[in-house]
């Protein structure tokens, strides 16, 4: 699933660049932080809820080990995502391609 969203985000998506932005400008404007830092945060959840429903339905893990273990998780997660789209945005096709493979050799490894 983080592959295909990588994918999403990244393949003709005209808001790569304007989410790079936002996010430089909110290195230094306090506007822009709080604003990034509430979508930030609301990301987290929703990836929190999505991950441990998998981790319970897919994986046998009780509710609430599945959602320590996807809340430990998904902070990292998000930030590959980040690191996806700044990369891709700042160095094209293959960047995207490259850190696509990267990405998807790093999932298949983590035992979910």
């Amino acid at each position: 699933m983080f592959v295909e969203l990588i994918d999403s985000l990244l393949i003709d998506n005209p808001f790569a660049s304007v989410m790079v932005q936002v996010w430089g400008e909110s290195s230094y404007d306090k506007e822009f932080a709080s604003f990034a830092g509430g979508v930030f945060e609301s990301l987290i959840e929703e990836f929190t809820v999505y991950l441990a429903a998998y981790l319970q339905d897919h994986r046998g893990a009780d509710a609430e080990a599945a959602r320590a273990r996807a809340s430990a998780m998904v902070p990292g997660l998000l930030a590959m995502i980040q690191g996806a789209v700044v990369q891709a945005t700042v160095f094209g096709k293959s960047s995207r391609l490259r850190v696509r493979a990267g990405t998807e050799a790093v999932l298949t490894s983590v035992d979910f």
